[in-house]
């Protein structure tokens, strides 16, 4: 029904279903009662005003979808945005980084013989200080 000219509310009135509207949503957003909208994604963003979408089924429920709003990516916004998400992660990535180091160097010596962990005493010393 949708795509051949009906609107959305005259598609969901004929199948007992029923019209919601949704805040702005971004990508990989997740919407209530269906979760996330990752498998959309690409025809959501790119989708005309007012054009209706395919319908997908989410969560074991069918998702009818028109676009009513864009909102633009302002550079501004963005750029500021990613400074703040750097200034974010930069921290949490630096400590993977150094785990996995960490965790190499201890494989290559307890391979070459060079060092012996007794994990019970490394617990007993973890449980001490924590």
């Amino acid at each position: 029904m949708l795509k051949s000219g009906k609107d959305l509310a005259a598609a969901a009135k004929a199948v007992n279903g029923e019209v919601k509207t949704s805040d702005l949503l971004a990508r990989d957003g997740f919407l209530n009662d269906f979760g996330s909208l990752t498998d959309a994604d690409k025809e959501m963003f790119s989708l005309p005003l007012g054009k209706p979408g395919t319908p997908l089924t989410v969560a074991g429920k069918t998702l009818a979808f028109d676009i009513k709003e864009r909102q633009e990516v302002n550079p501004d916004e963005m750029k500021k945005s990613l400074e703040s998400f750097r200034t974010e992660m930069l921290p949490a990535k630096r400590d993977e980084y150094f785990q996995a180091y960490i965790q190499e160097v201890r494989k290559r010596m307890e391979n070459a013989k060079q060092i012996s962990i007794r994990e019970s005493v490394l617990n007993e010393l973890t449980q001490r200080i924590g």
